[in-house]
């Protein structure tokens, strides 16, 4: 059971889906297979990439952080 705040962003049905999604996925392997084709992409397409790039790689880097929280937790999980 999780508590969903009133004022959360995420609702029942992301949250569910969220969980499903866990199932599938190797959260370290898509890190680090999604980090490594970002960078490969913007080392190979510099020259094509929009002005946004900046901001595109603040949001990717919290992503990034988001998965690392993910994994940690999925770790502490499997230990207790």
């Amino acid at each position: 059971m999780v508590f969903i705040p009133s004022h959360s962003l995420a609702n029942e049905k992301m949250i569910n889906e969220f969980s499903e999604l866990l199932g599938f996925i190797e959260v370290k392997s898509l890190r680090r297979k999604l980090r490594q084709l970002t960078l490969s992409f913007i080392s190979n397409e510099s020259e094509n990439l929009t002005d946004d790039l900046p901001n595109f790689l603040q949001e990717i880097n919290i992503f990034f952080d988001f998965l690392d929280v993910l994994e940690d937790e999925l770790e502490r999980e499997k230990i207790s």
